[in-house]
């Protein structure tokens, strides 16, 4: 079911190759000089750790859809199942089929011991799957209908460490009164087995399932985020931000705002991103696009809006903005001011986009996803770009690349084509 071939790097003398990884950082700590061609240095630097390719089980598989990575673990989805390989030599470990929810962007789980659990609408019911690490066993099957604490209709959920934490409505009088529900936000223990209250509002606005917002977890992994509605007009709403630390204290309402959605037409991006004080809102509707930043040490205040549909996403103490799934250009931002520091203008979407762990980079498969772009944060200039060739693809029609993911704290890059090949690659900064 596998077909691994370590090899070695692209061949690239020593001395060169010694003189080019000094020459990219800078006294300043920067990683790029401006007076440097773009992108800066040749893919003959790049080092090959291991590369690796998916034995599809089924006729019917063709290409993989979806990627990500978790305890030094790949999963890859396909059409009928997902694979896992080893992330440091690329080996083949188990299968599943596909049982699990695939409503989000990407594959959302967690490890826990020797457990990997997944979300799932198995036999319709919301419940979470525990497959074996070692094995891909299926071993767990929690189902939350069983808990009588757990009220309404689940429409939301997100893992964090050892807990998955679930958005639930209810109407209070009819369900087709979207004015008058009730929200409820449960963490569900994994370890404990139990099940926690942990914020209700009982008057609020419930948007369609396609509008209904995600949870969201800060940078900094301390608390909990979820926005909520109250009709006031036609088309104009109240919204609250909740904040729920994970130490126990208790919730607070951090952002009040109003907004123009008409959620008839669809919220086509609501997201927001949270890092130390500040909280980034986005939402674009048929009414209004509108990214808007607020100070949570001051209650909430508006620091600066802007019109743009673009969605943020904190790394590292800076905000970038960037598309969700059209590609546009990758903006670094001043979180006081709403200002531009720079513009990198590709063809950048964050499905085909990843952060380099630990390290002021990020890896962007550009547009019609040939080529992959390592990118200094610091300026917004590119350092490398590797097209699919450089990668040595193991199938005549790979001609894509699906997904990158950081690994080895950055020292790494993963690169996962549409085929099913894999290409673990050694970083020189």
């Amino acid at each position: 079911m596998m077909n691994l071939n370590k090899s070695s790097s692209l061949s690239f003398a020593v001395m060169l190759f010694t003189f080019l990884f000094i020459s990219c950082e800078k006294e300043s700590g920067e990683l790029f000089d401006d007076s440097l061609s773009n992108p800066a240095y040749s893919a003959d630097i790049i080092e090959t750790v291991w590369s690796s390719s998916v034995d599809f089980s089924t006729e019917y598989e063709t290409f993989i859809s979806s990627a990500t990575s978790t305890n030094n673990m790949l999963l890859l989805r396909s059409s009928k199942k997902t694979y896992a390989y080893a992330s440091n030599d690329g080996e083949f470990l188990w299968s599943i089929d596909n049982i699990y929810d695939q409503s989000k962007r990407q594959i959302e789980t967690t490890t826990l011991e020797d457990r990997i659990f997944f979300y799932s609408f198995k036999d319709r019911r919301n419940s979470l799957l525990g497959f074996n690490t070692n094995t891909g066993v299926l071993e767990d099957i929690i189902y939350f209908d069983e808990f009588p604490d757990i009220v309404g209709s689940i429409s939301k959920y997100t893992f964090f460490e050892s807990s998955v934490y679930l958005v639930s409505y209810m109407p209070n009088q009819t369900i087709d009164d979207l004015d008058d529900f009730s929200l409820f936000i449960y963490e569900y223990n994994i370890k404990t087995n139990e099940v926690s209250l942990i914020f209700q509002n009982e008057q609020v606005f419930k948007p369609y399932f396609e509008e209904i917002p995600e949870l969201a977890i800060n940078y900094d992994g301390t608390a909990i985020y979820y926005p909520y509605f109250e009709k006031l007009d036609k088309n104009v709403f109240k919204i609250e931000i909740v904040e729920i630390p994970f130490d126990g204290q208790q919730e607070k309402v951090v952002v009040q705002d109003v907004i123009n959605i008409n959620f008839l037409i669809g919220l086509r991006a609501n997201t927001f991103a949270v890092q130390g004080n500040y909280l980034i809102l986005n939402y674009s509707s048929g009414v209004e696009k509108s990214l808007r930043a607020y100070n949570l040490n001051r209650n909430g205040e508006l620091l600066w809006k802007r019109n743009s549909s673009l969605t943020p996403q904190f790394y590292m103490g800076n905000l970038y903005l960037i598309q969700v799934t059209n590609s546009g250009p990758l903006i670094q931002v001043d979180i006081k001011t709403g200002s531009n520091l720079w513009r990198y203008n590709g063809s950048v979407s964050l499905d085909h986009f990843t952060f380099i762990n630990g390290k002021p980079l990020a890896a962007e498969i550009t547009f019609g996803i040939k080529n992959i772009s390592i990118l200094d944060l610091n300026t917004g200039n590119s350092l490398i770009n590797l097209s699919i060739e450089d990668l040595g693809v193991l199938r005549p029609n790979d001609t894509f690349v699906r997904r990158a993911h950081s690994f080895n704290n950055g020292e790494e890059l993963i690169v996962i084509t549409r085929e099913g090949g894999l290409f673990s690659l050694k970083l020189p900064f």
